[in-house]
Order: structure tokens, then sequence, then C-alpha cells
């Protein structure tokens, strides 16, 4: 009896039946849709960047490739991108951007701070889309007063992320 009634054509087209509708439909929950432009160890994404009195972020970044890395490394804030100009390396960014040259083997640190409360993300774009370097980073919040360290949290670069996925 309830074998008959999921088996039962749809009403409102008689040669739709559901089963063979979810048979068309899970394949295409099954394929990744990419929701970046990004080229995983090519670009490098820091997804929340923080810069405030007593609050700065600091990335630690290394090129572990054959060659030297070339690229850009921008700073966003906002759900719309607008461009934001934090302090990089005690020098204030200009149009939200910033060259970066990094040797083969080397690390290049970024200190990001400012003052009042500044939110916001950062990628490192490469110039070279040559699959013939690898950046490795990552990025530690440190907190503190005149005197002393309060706390310092460390975290990975982030992650490809995908549009859809499903959880099994």
């Amino acid at each position: 009896m309830f074998t008959r009634k999921i088996l039962k054509k749809h009403p409102l087209h008689p040669s739709l039946n559901p089963i063979h509708l979810v048979l068309a439909l899970v394949p295409l929950l099954l394929i990744p849709a990419y929701g970046q432009t990004f080229y995983p160890k090519k670009d490098l994404i820091f997804t929340q960047v923080i810069a405030a009195d007593g609050f700065d972020s600091i990335m630690s970044v290394t090129n572990r490739g054959p060659r030297d890395y070339t690229g850009t490394l921008y700073f966003r804030s906002g759900t719309g991108g607008a461009a934001w100009n934090p302090l990089v390396n005690g020098t204030r960014l200009e149009e939200g951007w910033l060259g970066v040259w990094i040797p083969y083997n080397q690390t290049r640190v970024y200190r990001v701070s400012g003052t009042g409360l500044a939110v916001g993300y950062c990628y490192f774009y490469s110039s070279d889309l040559q699959a013939d370097n690898t950046l490795e980073g990552n990025l530690t919040y440190y907190s503190y007063t005149a005197s002393a360290v309060l706390d310092a949290v460390g975290v990975p670069e982030s992650r490809e992320f995908m549009v859809s996925s499903l959880p099994f």
C-alpha cells in the first residue's frame, strides 16, 4: 500500500514520477560548486582580520615553492568588499592593497594594526598563475597593554569553500 503511494504519478504531470525526480536531482547535489576563484596554496585568504587599540593581527606567510612569489595583498571590509586601509607594518594602506614579493623558502610577517576598532578580511592574490610555488600562512591575534601581552590566539589560513555540500 505504501509503495503504491510513492510510485503514484504526480497529479500535475502524469508522466512525472517523484522517484525519477529525486534520482535526477541527487547527482546534481553531489557536484561541488566552487564559491571562489582562488587557487589553493597559490592564493591565501584570512577571513577575519582585526585591528584596534591594544589588539593586532599578525600574519606570517612562507613561500614553499621553488620560485619567488609575487602578488598583491588586498584588504576588504563589509558585505560589499569595500577597500579597507589599516596600518600594515606601520604604514597606512591606500586603496586597500599592498604589493607582495616573497623569495623562495622565506617568510614575511605582516602586522595589521590601527586605532579604534576595524574588522575586515584579506587575501593574497598571485599575479603568476603557474603552479610553481605555494604559500603557507597563519594569523595570530594579539591582545596587549602597554606593558604586557594579555593573550595570543593563532589560526590557519582559510580553506576553499563550496556553495553547496552535503554533510555525509
